[in-house]
């Protein structure tokens, strides 16, 4: 940690409907890029058993590359449901930081969040 850089990365939730989950990213000065994803945390847990792989490394498999700020819109989700986004970010040397994350819950087929 030279500088003492920290990059990170804010999460804004956008519109969330029963099915798709609205966001935007917006990385830190001393964010070169970064890695995002959304998934259910028990499902997550599964897979980082199943795999033998850190959260970060199966956001960093699955997950999306980028760097800047960037708008989001997952599609597809089911209603009434728990999901985590997940943001892994990287300074200009590639070191990996704190993974930060966000929850979010799908409103029920009625409209209302669970």
């Amino acid at each position: 940690e030279c500088g003492g850089s920290n990059p990170t990365v804010e999460i804004t939730i956008g519109e969330v409907t029963t099915t798709t989950v609205e966001a935007t990213f917006t990385p830190s000065t001393d964010c070169a890029s970064y890695w995002y994803m959304i998934g259910i945390e028990s499902e997550m847990q599964m897979w980082q058993q199943m795999m033998g792989m850190s959260l970060e490394q199966l956001v960093q498999m699955w997950g999306i590359q980028t760097s800047g700020t960037e708008n989001y819109t997952w599609t597809g989700q089911l209603p009434g449901t728990e999901y985590t986004i997940y943001v892994v970010p990287a300074d200009a040397d590639g070191n990996i930081f704190d993974i930060v994350t966000e929850t979010v819950t799908t409103q029920t087929q009625g409209g209302f969040a669970a």
